[in-house]
């Protein structure tokens, strides 16, 4: 955030996100599916670190397996 490549509601949506049991992030993603996909796609356009990368996609894995 610091490097202004992700915004502060985007960093608190990834937050409530991240580490949380299947149930909480199919609720999350009920409620605020939209704002979480363009999270995803923002960072995903925004930042090369390869392993920043890597957790989004791992993330966007789990998001799409799990519905």
């Amino acid at each position: 955030m610091t490097t202004k490549l992700i915004s502060g509601t985007g960093l608190q949506l990834l937050r409530r996100f991240d580490n949380r049991a299947e149930s909480v992030r199919a609720q999350l993603l009920d409620d605020d599916g939209p704002a979480y996909v363009q999270v995803f796609v923002s960072i995903l356009r925004d930042i090369f670190k390869e392993e920043t990368v890597e957790y989004v996609l791992a993330l966007i894995d789990e998001m799409l397996t799990g519905m």
